[in-house]
Parts: C-alpha cells; sequence; structure tokens
C-alpha cells in the first residue's frame, strides 16, 4: 500500500525532506541513516506524483461492469471511485 503526503512537495535532498529525523539523521520511513546532503539516495521509497486530474481504479470499475469493459472502454468514467482527487495543478 502507499500514502499520498498532501502538499509535500518532493526533496531534493534528504536535508530538505520532511521524512529525515534529524536528531538521528536518518530516515523515518528507511530506518537507516542513508541519507545526502545534495541529491537524494537510490534507495528512497519516495516516487513523484505528477500534476493529473482525478485518478480512478479502473481495474474496480470493470470489475463492477465487465459486459461494458469486455466490449469497450469508452464507458462513464464518473461512476468509478476516486483514488486520489485532481491536483490543483491540472485544474
Amino acid at each position: 500500500m502507499s500514502v499520498l503526503i498532501k502538499g509535500m512537495e518532493m526533496p531534493k535532498a534528504c536535508y530538505a525532506c520532511k521524512l529525515l529525523n534529524v536528531e538521528f539523521w536518518e530516515c523515518r520511513v528507511l530506518g537507516n541513516a542513508s541519507h545526502s546532503a545534495d541529491c537524494r539516495p537510490a534507495d528512497c521509497p519516495l516516487v513523484p506524483v505528477p500534476p493529473h486530474g482525478r485518478l480512478i481504479d479502473a481495474d474496480a470499475l470493470c470489475a463492477t461492469h465487465k459486459e461494458v469493459c469486455s466490449r469497450s472502454m469508452k464507458f462513464n468514467l464518473d461512476l468509478a471511485p476516486t483514488i486520489i482527487p485532481a491536483s490543483e495543478e491540472a485544474e
């Protein structure tokens, strides 16, 4: 499972990350001291989420509308549950 932290910008390096425990200089996610002052380390678990519209679970929609999905993906996506609301940048 993943987590989206609304309003958190992608840090360019560990020193700028809100998930760095500065008392021990270790990553609160990874639990290690693999941090960098000038870049994000290769094992950093953070992934940028680009500006986007409403993200839906298309698999869940198709599971409840199998006959429509088997014929065509051209159906009303407004019925799909929203996973992540549209970002302000995309609106």
